[in-house]
């Protein structure tokens, strides 16, 4: 890698603390994986008409929510769904439950299949969630959406899993937050289980930058990485770095052994690289601070579970990485 001075912004901000039902995130399988694959064994079955529902997720900030396996849910009953989350939501709103619709407005919903997200065959097909509000008699408009999707999951989770209970483990969504917890509490009380926000540990993100780079092909954008420091050195406190995509591209190769297996050592080894590139040139010690946000020409995530879509090409790829993050085993 060439001594490039990196890119650096200091800035301090707020850490404003966000109201969601948050559930302690396990790592995949209950413990950190000592590797992952940097490139999934199945091909996505994508077909041009999927392409549409795929581009409604690029560019747009994504809360990331882990959803424990479905009991009871069959896609073939998305219709009567619909008309439940519909009333639920009208329920709520009759009880003087914020929902977020607007004065006067009820809620609409709409539970249909999101197509090219499933991409083995065995994994449950995606399910989109819809809510509209009213704008007149004739026209109504989405105040929030969001997809659940099991891309890609390890074939023995799927298979440990008993037929009563469908896994979809990764719910992607946006819009406002009071429709997101009434959305979330139907899905409890209706499938029987756990839905929560996911925050991405250091570690995560750590693995995310490591294997999107290596899968964006060509990459055009620079790596961006924020580093916070504990509220007790300096409140606020936030590092931000761009990495030239050559420098990147050229580190990983020195460290990568090669192969189509990504190991937690090569992934240290790779933010070791970065940060001991840092120390050298402003000698300060990022590994004291924690890593907030990343970003690539794949996408964006940042520590308090949002993820942001960045290219059509790798969609399915980064999910699939996402779902890693959020399974939950049912003994």
């Amino acid at each position: 890698m060439e001594n490039r001075q990196p890119n650096v912004n200091f800035a301090t901000s707020e850490d404003k603390q966000e109201n969601w039902v948050n559930i302690k995130k396990p790592t995949p399988f209950g413990q950190t994986p000592a590797s992952r694959l940097l490139h999934s064994t199945n091909k996505p079955r994508l077909h041009p008409d999927d392409l549409p529902r795929l581009q409604s997720l690029l560019k747009k900030w994504l809360h990331v929510s882990r959803v424990s396996p479905l009991f009871g849910y069959s896609p073939t009953c998305l219709k009567m769904y619909s008309q439940m989350l519909s009333a639920h939501l009208q329920a709520e709103q009759r009880k003087g439950v914020p929902v977020e619709m607007g004065e006067h407005h009820t809620g609409h919903a709409l539970l249909s299949i999101f197509p090219g997200l499933a991409v083995t065959g065995k994994e449950s097909e995606a399910v989109c969630i819809q809510v509209f509000k009213k704008e007149s008699k004739t026209k109504q408009k989405i105040v929030w959406e969001g997809v659940l999707c099991c891309t890609d999951a390890d074939v023995s989770l799927l298979a440990s899993i008993p037929a009563e209970f469908t896994c979809l483990p990764l719910m992607l969504w946006y819009g406002p937050k009071g429709v997101g917890m009434q959305v979330a509490g139907w899905l409890q009380k209706t499938f029987d289980c756990r839905v929560g926000t996911l925050t991405l540990t250091s570690q995560d993100l750590a693995w995310m930058v490591t294997l999107w780079i290596m899968n964006e092909g060509k990459a055009t954008n620079c790596t961006e990485l924020k580093w916070t420091a504990p509220t007790e050195v300096k409140e606020g406190l936030t590092i931000s770095m761009s990495i030239h995509p050559t420098d990147a591209l050229q580190l990983w190769e020195c460290i990568h052994m090669g192969g189509n297996e990504v190991t937690m050592q090569e992934v240290s080894n790779f933010m070791n690289g970065i940060e001991s590139h840092f120390y050298n040139h402003f000698h300060i010690i990022l590994s004291a601070m924690s890593l907030a946000y990343i970003g690539t020409s794949a996408a964006c995530a940042a520590r308090k579970g949002k993820i942001k879509l960045i290219c059509q090409k790798t969609i399915v790829v980064v999910v699939e990485k996402m779902v890693e993050m959020v399974v939950v085993v049912v003994d």
